[in-house]
């Protein structure tokens, strides 16, 4: 299902005229050539693993540690990329822990093609474990300078990935993102051109934790940035997981909603023209009652939608609580003040 909707969005995101109309309304269309499996990073005699094994030339990384097949990125609780609205394109990854490429690609709409400029972002593959083989990262490799096997964030520690990130200015470290369940949390910021990761959980390697602060990716810079300064360091107070998150158009903002599967969560707004550790504000802080519910066998995520005509955002997923009783909930910002959440 994750990937209709990614064709769907490559087809409504055409800017075209009713003249200029090339595709049959009604049906599926396929748009350009090649697939994100042809984009992905493959081993060239260089690249190595995490265990200092080279990965043999022509081998893709996720696959070289994968669990799970290519399909994870996109359907393993993860929208598995993020539209640029002002170039239309598809920055594809940030997932998944069964297939940890470590890697970012780009569909071109324009042209019909995947990285026609370069891969955007090469892959980290040295945290990649061959054949996904459990293992457990130094303190010294770990963002909480600690023994394990699921770093919140990843430290470059023998500064090979300087093209990637740069030195985190609370940490003092190059740190890199580790993968896991982002669910809907990834956000195009046109206001200054970046994709906002507003959290993820059951990251790599064991499928747990739930990460710290927000990551900003910049196109140009092609360049990783995370805010953990002060309380940006968790936008969740409790920690509970990403639901879904989209763009406030009217205040150029990301409102991001948080919950699980018995705690309550949290809507909080994110700045990125503002300095680090103060671009979060929380507006509702564990109390919503939103929960991730059970869908056809599995777990399924609440999506979410701004509706910038009402001020509203709007959240498809349960509220059991906030007198909601079970049904889907409007968060109204028109009203001035402090959000307000309704049935929709």
């Amino acid at each position: 299902m994750t990937i209709r909707f990614i064709l769907l969005g490559l087809i409504l995101s055409l800017t075209v005229d009713a003249q200029a109309q090339t595709f049959t309304r009604g049906q599926w269309t396929q748009w350009g050539t090649g697939s994100y499996s042809s984009a992905v990073t493959v081993g060239d005699g260089t690249i190595k693993d995490f265990q200092g094994n080279t990965i043999p030339a022509g081998t893709r990384v996720g696959e070289w540690g994968a669990s799970e097949s290519i399909d994870a990125v996109f359907g393993a609780w993860a929208q598995g990329g993020v539209w640029d609205l002002s170039r239309s394109q598809w920055i594809a990854g940030m997932a998944n822990i069964g297939y940890p490429t470590f890697d970012l690609n780009i569909f071109d709409v324009p042209s019909g093609t995947w990285n026609p400029d370069g891969r955007p972002q090469r892959s980290y593959s040295e945290f990649v474990s061959a054949g996904h083989a459990q293992i457990t990262f130094p303190a010294n490799m770990s963002l909480f300078n600690n023994a394990t096997s699921t770093p919140a964030a990843f430290v470059d520690v023998n500064n090979h990935y300087a093209d990637v990130a740069d030195i985190n200015p609370t940490t003092g470290t190059r740190l890199l993102p580790n993968v896991g369940h982002h669910a809907g949390s990834l956000v195009w910021m046109p206001n200054v051109g970046r994709v906002a990761w507003t959290g993820s959980y059951g990251y790599y390697w064991s499928d747990n934790g739930v990460a710290p602060g927000v990551w900003e990716w910049d196109p140009v810079t092609k360049k990783w940035a995370l805010d953990i300064q002060g309380t940006d360091a968790s936008p969740d107070p409790q920690y509970n997981p990403p639901v879904c998150a989209v763009w406030d158009s009217r205040r150029n903002r990301v409102l991001s909603v948080t919950g699980a599967q018995t705690a309550d969560g949290t809507l909080f707004a994110y700045d990125p023209a503002q300095a680090q550790g103060r671009r979060i504000t929380r507006m509702f802080t564990n109390t919503l009652s939103v929960r991730v519910t059970g869908s056809g066998g599995g777990t399924g995520n609440p999506n979410c939608v701004y509706d910038p005509k009402r001020d509203q955002m709007r959240v498809y997923g349960s509220f059991p609580g906030n007198g909601l009783s079970g049904q889907y909930g409007v968060f109204s910002f028109s009203s001035g003040g402090e959000p307000r959440i309704t049935l929709l």
